[in-house]
């Protein structure tokens, strides 16, 4: 396929906490804007670049969806040209999506049929939702903005019930709907966009969301009645999150990332705990991705910059395998039917 290249990390803090010799990257280009690992981490390569014939220009992936139903089928967005592609055969072939928009930014499929899928997007500058019945082919809008400007920043279905849609906008709403993007409810008003909503894996009731400047809050009530987070570790406050992720596998469980390191609460937020990845703390080069393995909760990758750190001992120990390119990490995804299956994806 290519060739094997190994990059060393020389450092006396990562021996310090343990982390092991570095995996490889298989160099079929030097350039890539979705990775693919099929052996947990070990080694990667390029799917975005897979052949002559299938190739896609660099994008900037905003988002990374699998299809409940057929894990091999998955979806991907950009903002980079406004790209929706599709993949029927774990990312060796991708298919471009007709949907005539830019930033989709919002991305997800009803967790019930496949074939449902919502996206995002802006049209002649004005944002607007849009729902496909048949895989992507034709699709109906559902949301719009009332004037140019603002446009949808996350978009989540919920697991349990595909009813339930939770959407962000760039003035500082979150807006829900209860049947299936008919109708459509704002719930929240925040002082800046929220950019990630989640729903606590278990229990449907207790929703997360955290904005552009790290402050992160939580809902008790299917997004009623928001309350802000705050992490305190010995009665310090610690800032600096970038990123929230919850545990697929344990209720109340929340891991937060950024500039100062990764923490996690297994109380949805009111207490937390630092894990150790004091190499990792860097104000340039914050946390920026977070995956936990769906079958195993003591296996955490998280990706900073062009690296990806994976430990399969809830922290204490650490992997790393290193990426080139002028694109930075900004999602990790686990295969949820194979989670041998680890995808990476990259914007600027």
């Amino acid at each position: 396929m290519g060739k094997i290249k190994t990059v060393l990390i020389f450092s006396a803090i990562f021996f310090l906490v343990g982390c092991s010799t570095p995996n490889s990257v298989k160099k079929d280009s030097e350039v890539g804007s979705i990775w693919k690992s099929s052996d947990g981490g070990k080694t990667w390569e390029v799917k975005n670049q897979a052949n002559e014939e299938t190739q896609l220009p660099q994008m900037d992936i905003l988002n990374f969806i699998f299809n409940t139903i057929d894990n091999d089928q998955q979806l991907i967005s950009s903002s980079k040209g406004g790209y929706l592609i599709k993949t029927l055969d774990g990312g060796d072939n991708w298919t471009k999506i007709n949907l005539q928009v830019s930033k989709i930014y919002g991305l997800d499929v009803d967790p019930n049929d496949g074939s449902i899928i919502y996206a995002s997007g802006i049209v002649k500058e004005r944002g607007k939702l849009f729902k496909s019945f048949d895989g992507g082919e034709e699709w109906k809008e559902i949301f719009t903005f009332p004037a140019d400007g603002p446009l949808i920043t996350n978009l989540i279905v919920d697991k349990k019930d595909s009813k339930i849609i939770y959407i962000s906008t760039s003035d500082n709403q979150i807006i829900k709907s209860y049947d299936s993007g008919e109708s459509w409810q704002q719930i929240f008003d925040t002082n800046q966009p929220i950019v990630k909503i989640l729903i606590d894996s278990k229990n449907n009731n207790l929703v997360y969301a955290i904005d552009i400047k790290g402050k992160m809050f939580r809902s008790n009530a299917a997004g009623k009645n928001f309350e802000e987070i705050k992490v305190e570790i010995e009665n310090k406050k610690i800032n600096g999150f970038s990123v929230i992720e919850v545990d697929p596998f344990h209720e109340n469980w929340i891991y937060v990332g950024g500039r100062s390191g990764l923490c996690l609460s297994k109380d949805s937020g009111e207490s937390w705990q630092e894990l150790p990845t004091t190499f990792n703390k860097s104000e340039n080069n914050p946390i920026k991705a977070i995956a936990i393995n769906p079958d195993n909760s003591k296996e955490i990758i998280f990706g900073s910059s062009l690296a990806v750190y994976k430990s399969i001992d809830s922290g204490e120990n650490w992997s790393t395998s290193q990426f080139d390119g002028e694109q930075k990490i900004r999602i990790i995804e686990y295969n949820p039917k194979n989670t041998e299956e680890v995808y990476v994806g990259f914007s600027k």
